[in-house]
């Protein structure tokens, strides 16, 4: 279950996603960020992903494909009351 936790957290601000400001979107190159993080590395057209270096080209930054699966896991983790969402914007 601690892998899981960790998939479900931003890799740059370590927050959990959730569907409002923190929604998973997942880059070109395939990494999940949150889109909040996604809006502040945006920068002329591009996020240079900050796991793997690459640049990944968007119009805008709602364009960003949101990642469903995870936003479905998170729905289904705060179903069941999993202490980890019991908090808002847990980083940890």
């Amino acid at each position: 279950m601690d892998r899981i936790k960790k998939s479900l957290k931003c890799p740059v601000c370590y927050f959990t996603f959730d569907i409002n400001t923190r929604i998973p979107r997942v880059l070109t190159c395939g990494h999940n960020l949150c889109g909040s993080c996604c809006s502040k590395i945006y920068t002329e057209g591009s996020i240079t992903c900050p796991i793997c270096k690459k640049d990944n080209c968007y119009d805008n930054v709602s364009l960003i494909t949101q990642n469903y699966i995870v936003i479905e896991m998170i729905q289904e983790i705060k179903a069941t009351d999993e202490p980890m969402f019991k908090l808002k914007n847990n980083p940890f």
